[in-house]
């Protein structure tokens, strides 16, 4: 093997153990409860926006619009997580989740304004599209 084949096979070799690295990390770094409240909060902002542009688009094009889940899996993404790990991340932790929220009550505040914000804003959007 000449000189520029063992450059070449050396720096695939080395992108390949960052590569592997990278993804190991992702993989063995955990979902923790305040990384848990700070996905859900970060999500239900991300959806709040967006119902509130939703109800401000005229009623066909509500109904007609389909949602735009790849910027809510970004958020998963950003946060070393997707949908379904964060669903049952919370339905294994849910004391946990409670008795961090209790010790953090900023975020507990933030968390019940936002869930209060989507269920009006949800409610405000069904109501239009029944009308």
């Amino acid at each position: 093997m000449d000189i520029k084949n063992k450059a070449i096979t050396t720096f695939f070799s080395l992108l390949l153990i960052v590569v592997t690295a990278d993804v190991t990390a992702r993989l063995l770094t955990p979902l923790t409860t305040e990384t848990y409240v700070q996905v859900e909060i970060t999500a239900l902002e991300y959806q709040i926006v967006e119902l509130q542009q939703q109800l401000g688009s005229p009623p066909s094009e509500i109904t007609a619009a389909l949602p735009d889940t790849s910027s809510l899996d970004a958020i998963y993404k950003r946060f070393n997580t997707n949908f379904m790990e964060h669903l049952r991340y919370g339905d294994a932790h849910k004391r946990e989740i409670n008795r961090w929220l209790e010790q953090n009550p900023q975020q507990a505040i933030w968390l019940e304004q936002f869930k209060n914000q989507m269920e009006q804003l949800s409610s405000q959007l069904e109501s239009r599209e029944t009308n």
